[in-house]
Protein backbone atom coordinates (compact mmCIF):
# COMPACT_ATOMS: atom_id res chain seq x y z
CA UNK A 1 0.00 0.00 0.00
CA UNK A 2 1.30 3.79 -0.63
CA UNK A 3 2.21 5.45 2.43
CA UNK A 4 0.74 8.48 2.69
CA UNK A 5 -2.03 10.40 4.51
CA UNK A 6 -5.65 9.49 3.95
CA UNK A 7 -7.91 12.66 3.96
CA UNK A 8 -10.86 11.07 3.09
CA UNK A 9 -11.85 9.62 6.44
CA UNK A 10 -15.17 8.80 4.15
CA UNK A 11 -13.58 6.57 1.81
CA UNK A 12 -12.70 2.85 2.26
CA UNK A 13 -8.82 3.71 2.83
CA UNK A 14 -9.64 4.60 5.67
CA UNK A 15 -9.49 1.39 6.73
CA UNK A 16 -5.84 -0.13 5.75
CA UNK A 17 -4.27 2.49 3.31
CA UNK A 18 -4.96 2.90 0.00
CA UNK A 19 -5.41 -0.42 -1.87
CA UNK A 20 -5.09 -2.76 0.73
CA UNK A 21 -6.25 -6.47 -0.10
CA UNK A 22 -6.27 -9.44 2.05
CA UNK A 23 -2.95 -11.67 2.01
CA UNK A 24 -4.36 -15.45 0.99
CA UNK A 25 -2.33 -18.10 2.83
CA UNK A 26 1.46 -17.36 1.44
CA UNK A 27 2.73 -17.94 4.81
CA UNK A 28 2.79 -14.22 6.01
CA UNK A 29 0.58 -14.42 9.21
CA UNK A 30 1.82 -13.29 13.02
CA UNK A 31 0.77 -15.84 15.67
CA UNK A 32 0.00 -14.17 18.95
CA UNK A 33 -0.51 -15.76 22.11
CA UNK A 34 -3.46 -13.81 24.39
CA UNK A 35 -2.24 -13.78 27.62
CA UNK A 36 -1.81 -10.22 29.47
CA UNK A 37 0.95 -8.97 29.19
CA UNK A 38 2.10 -10.23 25.67
CA UNK A 39 2.55 -7.39 22.87
CA UNK A 40 2.67 -7.13 19.17
CA UNK A 41 4.91 -4.72 17.67
CA UNK A 42 3.89 -1.69 15.13
CA UNK A 43 7.00 -0.13 13.51
CA UNK A 44 6.50 3.19 12.22
CA UNK A 45 9.44 5.16 11.33
CA UNK A 46 10.08 8.22 10.07
CA UNK A 47 6.60 10.02 11.69
CA UNK A 48 6.72 13.29 13.64
CA UNK A 49 3.43 14.88 13.80
CA UNK A 50 1.70 15.79 16.12
CA UNK A 51 -0.60 13.27 16.47
CA UNK A 52 -2.40 10.04 18.83
CA UNK A 53 -2.27 6.55 17.91
CA UNK A 54 -4.90 3.97 17.92
CA UNK A 55 -4.86 0.12 17.65
CA UNK A 56 -8.45 -1.58 16.60
CA UNK A 57 -8.82 -5.54 15.83
CA UNK A 58 -11.55 -6.85 14.19
CA UNK A 59 -12.73 -11.01 13.80
CA UNK A 60 -11.64 -12.52 10.18
CA UNK A 61 -14.87 -14.13 9.07
CA UNK A 62 -14.45 -16.58 7.44
CA UNK A 63 -10.62 -16.09 7.80
CA UNK A 64 -7.93 -13.62 6.97
CA UNK A 65 -7.85 -14.65 3.15
CA UNK A 66 -11.11 -12.83 2.74
CA UNK A 67 -11.88 -10.40 5.09
CA UNK A 68 -11.16 -6.87 4.76
CA UNK A 69 -12.94 -5.55 7.98
CA UNK A 70 -15.84 -3.49 5.44
CA UNK A 71 -19.00 -4.87 6.64
CA UNK A 72 -20.50 -3.46 9.38
CA UNK A 73 -19.54 -2.57 12.86
CA UNK A 74 -16.96 -4.86 13.43
CA UNK A 75 -13.43 -3.33 15.18
CA UNK A 76 -12.39 -2.93 18.57
CA UNK A 77 -10.18 -0.55 20.05
CA UNK A 78 -7.95 -2.03 21.88
CA UNK A 79 -5.41 0.78 22.45
CA UNK A 80 -4.78 4.33 22.20
CA UNK A 81 -1.86 6.91 22.99
CA UNK A 82 -2.19 10.83 22.69
CA UNK A 83 -0.69 13.94 24.44
CA UNK A 84 1.12 12.76 27.58
CA UNK A 85 3.70 15.58 27.98
CA UNK A 86 4.72 14.83 24.53
CA UNK A 87 2.58 14.10 21.10
CA UNK A 88 3.11 10.34 19.90
CA UNK A 89 5.60 11.39 17.31
CA UNK A 90 8.27 12.28 20.17
CA UNK A 91 7.61 9.30 21.56
CA UNK A 92 7.15 7.21 18.70
CA UNK A 93 10.74 8.29 18.10
CA UNK A 94 12.30 7.76 21.71
CA UNK A 95 10.57 4.50 21.48
CA UNK A 96 12.54 3.58 17.91
CA UNK A 97 9.33 4.06 16.18
CA UNK A 98 8.17 1.01 17.88
CA UNK A 99 4.12 1.10 19.12
CA UNK A 100 3.57 -1.72 21.63
CA UNK A 101 -0.05 -3.43 21.97
CA UNK A 102 -1.30 -5.70 24.53
CA UNK A 103 -3.60 -8.13 23.05
CA UNK A 104 -6.45 -8.39 25.57
CA UNK A 105 -5.94 -11.86 27.37
CA UNK A 106 -10.01 -11.96 27.06
CA UNK A 107 -10.17 -12.74 23.11
CA UNK A 108 -11.63 -15.41 21.90
CA UNK A 109 -8.58 -17.46 19.77
CA UNK A 110 -9.29 -17.27 16.22
CA UNK A 111 -7.64 -15.03 13.14
CA UNK A 112 -8.06 -10.87 13.48
CA UNK A 113 -7.36 -8.12 11.81
CA UNK A 114 -4.85 -5.71 13.22
CA UNK A 115 -5.83 -2.00 12.56
CA UNK A 116 -2.67 0.37 13.58
CA UNK A 117 -3.31 4.17 12.87
CA UNK A 118 -1.48 7.54 13.35
CA UNK A 119 -3.85 10.76 13.17
CA UNK A 120 -2.09 13.74 12.06
CA UNK A 121 -3.74 16.43 13.81
CA UNK A 122 -1.44 19.41 11.93
CA UNK A 123 -4.68 20.47 9.48
CA UNK A 124 -7.47 19.05 11.05
CA UNK A 125 -9.45 23.27 11.42
CA UNK A 126 -9.99 22.04 7.68
CA UNK A 127 -13.13 19.04 6.49
CA UNK A 128 -10.91 17.00 4.48
CA UNK A 129 -7.81 17.69 5.57
CA UNK A 130 -7.15 15.67 8.52
CA UNK A 131 -3.85 13.14 7.79
CA UNK A 132 -5.03 9.48 8.82
CA UNK A 133 -1.91 6.66 8.83
CA UNK A 134 -3.66 3.60 9.09
CA UNK A 135 -1.85 0.36 8.29
CA UNK A 136 -3.04 -3.37 9.11
CA UNK A 137 -1.57 -6.43 9.81
CA UNK A 138 -3.16 -10.19 10.37
CA UNK A 139 -2.57 -11.88 13.68
CA UNK A 140 -3.89 -15.47 14.65
CA UNK A 141 -4.90 -15.02 18.62
CA UNK A 142 -4.19 -18.31 20.72
CA UNK A 143 -5.73 -18.48 24.21
CA UNK A 144 -8.81 -19.39 26.12
CA UNK A 145 -10.15 -16.29 26.08
CA UNK A 146 -14.25 -16.18 25.45
CA UNK A 147 -15.38 -12.26 24.37
CA UNK A 148 -14.66 -10.30 21.29
CA UNK A 149 -17.16 -7.38 22.67
CA UNK A 150 -20.50 -6.29 22.82
CA UNK A 151 -21.93 -4.77 19.33
CA UNK A 152 -22.09 -1.23 21.33
CA UNK A 153 -18.53 -0.96 21.30
CA UNK A 154 -17.50 -1.76 17.87
CA UNK A 155 -17.24 1.12 15.00
CA UNK A 156 -16.50 0.70 10.89
CA UNK A 157 -14.75 2.08 8.38
CA UNK A 158 -15.49 3.99 6.96
CA UNK A 159 -18.09 5.09 8.82
CA UNK A 160 -18.99 5.15 12.94
CA UNK A 161 -14.67 5.18 13.25
CA UNK A 162 -14.78 9.24 12.29
CA UNK A 163 -16.57 11.95 10.03
CA UNK A 164 -14.67 14.18 8.37
CA UNK A 165 -17.63 16.99 9.44
CA UNK A 166 -17.81 16.17 12.69
CA UNK A 167 -16.33 17.91 15.77
CA UNK A 168 -13.11 16.45 17.07
CA UNK A 169 -11.34 15.61 14.21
Amino acid sequence: PVDGPVQDLASTDIRCSFNAVPINDNGILCTVLATAGIDITFNRSGFTHSSPIFTYMAKCAPDRGSFTGSVGKVWIKVHQRGYDTVWVGQWLHDQEYKWYTVVPACLEPREYLVRYEVFGLSNCAKVRVCQSYPSCHQAKVLGIGTTYQNSNCLVSFPGTGYSGTKPGI
